[in-house]
């Protein structure tokens, strides 16, 4: 692939929390990202999962690659989602929090959509919707 030229971090939450609690409250949190080509050309697009450890460790978390990088089309989209994550990348951990790294040849739109619910419907679903800031990328 072409050395990258952008980079978006977009944060992952994905899974359920018990009530014995976790780093966040309990409940079932879910993350999908969206990834969309405005150009009119096709762009690289390679994507990476920094894992993260709850706040208190301060450890650096593992960094999984996902599969070899692929061409976006022009006006083309798609999604990466807890599912993927997990399936592609074995996590088998009920709960894991992270950062989606997206790097493209070009300028891309990246939205994360954030979804919670409670234990056995113990409290409303929410939903959050956030638009992926775009940065140069180090090469």
């Amino acid at each position: 692939m072409p050395v990258s030229t952008f980079e978006y971090a977009a944060k992952v939450v994905c899974g359920e929390i018990d009530e014995r609690g976790g780093p966040l409250a309990p409940g079932v949190y879910a993350t999908e990202v969206n990834i969309h080509n405005p150009a009119d050309r096709p762009a690289e697009v390679r994507k990476s999962l920094a894992l993260t450890f709850p706040p208190g460790d301060q450890r650096e978390g593992e960094v999984r690659q996902l599969e070899e990088p692929h061409t976006l089309a022009s006006r083309q989209a798609f999604a990466v989602d807890c599912r993927y994550l997990r399936d592609r990348l074995s996590i088998t951990e009920p709960f894991f929090i992270g950062f989606l790294i997206i790097e493209s040849t070009q300028s891309v739109d990246v939205t994360a959509v954030y979804t919670t619910g409670g234990l056995e419907g113990s409290t409303a679903p929410g939903i959050a919707v956030e638009q992926i800031r775009e940065r140069t990328a180090i090469t």
